[in-house]
């Protein structure tokens, strides 16, 4: 029969100290927990900073999709934000984009083993629009402000069928039906504002929409170029610069 009792034996014809050193005291076992310790201090460290450098907010690893949240810095407009969601929509490796109107950012849910989160950025911004990783508000340009001597005006609420009856004669007339929201997208009026103080030939009339928001031109020979989405920034500066290339005919009172 055997008994241990704090390290000793003790077999039936009485106590012997056990041969076993305790481990602590082991030269081999001491080296071992040396070199063990500073290990799993390092990886316990790595992997606070891998989760502190994240790049994605509310990613799930799960199926390789994740969910990434860009600030968009400098946006044009509200409707602008809406115009890039639908379009991030059709992308195939995306399966949800939602543009938040009250922070200025689109949350994209994608597969990172067919577009990574810097593809994605490169993606957006390539559409004109600067994006900001890890920041949570963007920005909305301030509004275009005309000089006084440009020809611009409001005109009350009208559908597309009415709008000749408001064209200026001798002139090409750009007719900006806007959001319900009354916001202006800066990048277009950036550009109105441009070609109308290099030429005399332009006005513009701003219409409340009731719907999508347009642009329509005519030339001065009453031609129609158009109905252009508002976000269709060249197609609408083309049709503006063919139409002032059109003689010129006066309208009858």
């Amino acid at each position: 029969m055997v008994h241990r009792v704090s390290g000793r034996v003790m077999h039936r014809r009485g106590w012997r100290r056990s041969r076993r050193v305790p481990r602590t005291l082991n030269p081999a076992c001491f080296a071992l927990e040396l070199v063990r310790f500073p290990v799993v201090l390092l990886c316990v460290a790595a992997a606070f900073a891998c989760a502190a450098t994240s790049p994605t907010k509310g990613a799930s690893e799960r199926t390789g999709r994740v969910e990434t949240t860009f600030a968009l810095v400098g946006l044009p407009c509200p409707s602008a934000g809406r115009g890039l969601e639908g379009w991030l929509r059709s992308h195939p490796s995306i399966s949800r984009a939602s543009f938040d109107v009250q922070t200025v950012t689109m949350s994209v849910v994608h597969d990172t083993s067919e577009l990574s989160i810097s593809e994605l950025g490169d993606l957006i911004e390539a559409r004109g629009v600067r994006v900001v990783l890890g920041l949570e508000r963007g920005s909305i340009r301030p509004p275009v402000i005309f000089p006084r001597e440009l020809d611009v005006s409001s005109l009350p609420e009208a559908n597309e069928d009415e709008i000749e009856d408001h064209l200026v004669s001798g002139k090409v007339t750009v007719f900006h039906f806007r959001a319900p929201s009354g916001e202006v997208c800066s990048d277009l009026d950036m550009v109105l504002a441009v070609l109308m103080q290099s030429r005399d030939d332009i006005a513009l009339r701003r219409l409340a929409s009731s719907g999508v928001p347009l642009v329509v031109v005519y030339a001065a020979t009453a031609h129609r170029h158009g109905p252009f989405l508002e976000g269709d920034i060249e197609a609408i500066e083309a049709a503006i610069l063919e139409a002032a290339g059109e003689e010129s005919v006066r309208l009858p009172d």
